[in-house]
């Protein structure tokens, strides 16, 4: 693990990109991350103190469903056993879209709401689920302002751990994702886009599901702050002067969350 954080340390720091206007892709819009917690409670304490504040929307329920945002990503922790993470996107058209990915073979499971879908849900190859909703009903959903994370930084991907990056950036690529930057040193790497979301993908690195990354160049001032509110990281990296320039941080839920020094 801690020669994959140096890894993506120096290729991240050195990859600098903008995105460009949101532009919708073939599935529509991102909205938000969707995760799946036994502990509603502790996975919500979890997140606040890293930096998420909670956001009312019509879908919270008491005890079962809760939002949040860091001024950059918004996730919703739902307590039930259900597949997780979730990239859930919001699309105009669900029936369209459900034919059209039927055309490039993406198999699809869809709930039925009276002539047309609810809800499509499908996974990429490497087992990321994406869930699509109607983009009426996203809208419900707080958009976040641009704000970095108080206590985290900058973050700049989710990122995913694959054992064959170009089938996987194969597939994104036909959702309408394009390639911001990708390079085979020091190991194969691929950042796609949508223009409002980052998908990273990290050859044969040992990334559990799909993690998200941060970037600041203050990073030792905030891991140690992190640590000072009782935060315990999963793995650190320590620079000659002993202090910590990058750590993970894991949350009650199983999200990982990969704290790096620099400028992406």
């Amino acid at each position: 693990m801690k020669r994959f954080m140096i890894a993506v340390a120096l290729v991240l720091t050195a990859t600098t990109f903008l995105l460009r206007a949101a532009e919708p892709s073939l599935i529509g819009t991102f909205s938000r991350v969707q995760i799946a917690t036994s502990d509603l409670s502790a996975s919500m304490a979890w997140y606040v103190r890293m930096g998420f504040l909670p956001v009312k929307t019509p879908m919270d329920r008491a005890d079962s469903v809760v939002t949040l945002s860091d001024g950059q990503t918004v996730i919703t922790l739902v307590n039930a056993a259900v597949p997780s993470p979730v990239l859930v996107f919001g699309s105009q058209n669900i029936k369209g879209l459900y034919d059209t990915l039927a055309n490039i073979d993406v198999k699809v499971n869809a709930d039925v709401r009276g002539p047309t879908y609810r809800e499509l849900r499908f996974t990429s190859p490497d087992g990321i689920y994406l869930l699509v909703r109607p983009i009426e009903e996203e809208k419900s959903i707080p958009r976040p302002n641009g704000t970095p994370n108080v206590m985290c930084g900058r973050h700049t991907e989710l990122s995913l751990g694959t054992m064959r990056v170009k089938r996987e950036r194969t597939w994104w690529q036909d959702l309408g994702f394009s390639i911001k930057n990708e390079d085979t040193t020091p190991y194969h790497f691929c950042l796609l886009t949508d223009g409002s979301v980052v998908v990273g993908l990290h050859d044969e690195r040992d990334i559990p599901q799909l993690s998200f990354t941060y970037f600041a160049t203050d990073m030792r001032e905030r891991i140690a702050t992190l640590k000072r509110l009782g935060m315990t990281p999963v793995e650190e990296i320590q620079a000659e002067d002993g202090k910590v320039d990058h750590a993970f941080f894991r949350s009650p839920d199983g999200t990982m969350f990969m704290l790096f020094t620099g400028n992406q």
